[in-house]
């Protein structure tokens, strides 16, 4: 569900493999992905400018403007289990060694890297200046971001 309210994307796992946008009035508005296996994950951007959608196999990112695809890549949880928006709407991608990297949506260049080190899971905090980390010994951290705050 989009944040705004306005959208809700739905994957399927078995027959029409598709992932589709709708109105919360149900009326079908695109179809993004065609004859995609599995859809794990739908997630609108903060702003509601992009959507991510992610399965075993591939990662894409969609314009929610026009619907239209940004870029695709291969996916796979184990090089990246951790994917993403942080509250600013900056896409982020993490390996579980605990290597962030925020990448601009729009280029998909890499802004900022992070080493949180080893991560089981991580979340940020909602202005975007915390990041709390959970270790695979069962630790939790929270570490500080150097961000300015998302709405100050």
């Amino acid at each position: 569900v989009s944040g705004s309210g306005q959208y809700i994307v739905t994957g399927s796992l078995g027959t029409d493999r598709e992932v589709n946008v709708w109105t919360f009035e149900g009326q079908k508005i695109a179809t993004i992905q065609k004859n995609f296996n599995h859809c794990y994950k739908a997630i609108f951007s903060p702003d509601d400018q992009w959507l991510l959608t992610y399965s075993g196999e591939q990662m894409g990112l969609f314009r929610v403007s026009d619907w239209g695809r940004a870029w695709q890549m291969d996916y796979s949880q184990a090089v990246y289990p951790f994917a993403g928006f942080a509250p600013d709407s900056r896409l982020f991608l993490a390996d579980r060694s605990g290597k962030l990297e925020w990448l601009n949506a729009s280029s998909q260049e890499v802004t900022r890297e992070y080493m949180l080190g080893s991560i089981a899971a991580f979340d940020f905090s909602p202005d975007g200046t915390e990041i709390v980390v959970a270790r695979p010994n069962g630790v939790i951290e929270v570490l500080h971001t150097g961000l300015s705050p998302v709405n100050p």
